[in-house]
């Protein structure tokens, strides 16, 4: 949903609400919100709200088809569709478990992490040879990981 008018988001430019989740081992419990409030009581997975359609009026988003600000705001609504199963994994070790994957707000791929440049964080990590690494590339596409 876009809306026409401003509102506060925090740092978030955009974002999505967690109404059911039925997928087991991604992470999130499986259950579901009241989702009544959205005109939906049992089909309705997530909401996510891209705020003021103005904010992608202005760059480096825009709404125009062929402006190369289209593909940032794309890329806005595939990573908020993407919290609807990614970036919630942790792993286990010898019984312990770790959440060393994830970054902010535990929602996310940590920004270290090789993600291959998933929507969702981390990067396209390139080896220098010297012992340093280059971001290459970061939000750029669902990653081997994501699928």
């Amino acid at each position: 949903m876009f809306t026409n008018f401003e509102f506060k988001t925090g740092e978030a430019q955009a974002f999505h609400l967690n109404a059911r989740n039925d997928v087991d081992g991604i992470g999130l419990p499986l259950g579901n919100v009241d989702a009544a409030p959205f005109g939906s009581s049992s089909r309705l997975k997530s909401w996510i709200d891209m705020a003021a359609v103005s904010r992608y009026r202005q760059g480096p988003y825009s709404l125009e088809p062929g402006d190369p600000g289209l593909l940032e705001t794309i890329g806005v609504l595939e990573h908020e569709m993407g919290h609807q199963w990614l970036a919630y994994a942790r792993y286990k070790a010898d019984g312990v478990q770790y959440d060393d994957l994830l970054g902010k707000d535990e929602s996310h791929w940590s920004y270290l992490l090789d993600s291959d440049a998933s929507f969702l964080y981390g990067a396209d990590w390139h080896d220098n040879g010297d012992g340093t690494f280059t971001a290459a590339h970061v939000k750029r596409r669902y990653s081997a990981l994501d699928l």
